[in-house]
């Protein structure tokens, strides 16, 4: 799942980094014909090579940050418009957010 990331997103758990999202986003190509996301990185920890990863969308200027699914009781903690979801990812991928390269990683 890709998910839109809102500008402000804090670090609210040891070891993990939550941000919340606003729109679910296809990587579909622009009318341009070239493709508007750029992967920046990708966790260099994942046992699968697949997830997270986070994405910059040269369209909107906006992160699309996949991730797990927040499902937990921490959700209820948080008071989420009907429009916006919460996923994570681990800390280490903040990185991947100043990255100035706009190519694949």
């Amino acid at each position: 799942m890709k998910l839109v990331v809102q500008a402000s997103a804090s670090s609210m758990h040891p070891g993990s980094f939550r941000v919340q999202a606003s729109t679910l986003r296809s990587s579909f190509p622009s009318e341009e014909g070239t493709m508007a996301l750029h992967m920046l990185g990708k966790d260099p920890e994942s046992k699968t090579g697949d997830s997270p990863t986070v994405y910059l969308d040269d369209e909107t200027d906006n992160y699309l940050v996949q991730g797990w699914k927040v499902n937990d009781g921490r959700r209820s903690e948080m008071n989420l418009p009907d429009n916006e979801d919460v996923i994570e990812i681990p800390r280490r991928m903040v990185q991947f957010f100043m990255k100035e390269d706009r190519g694949d990683a």
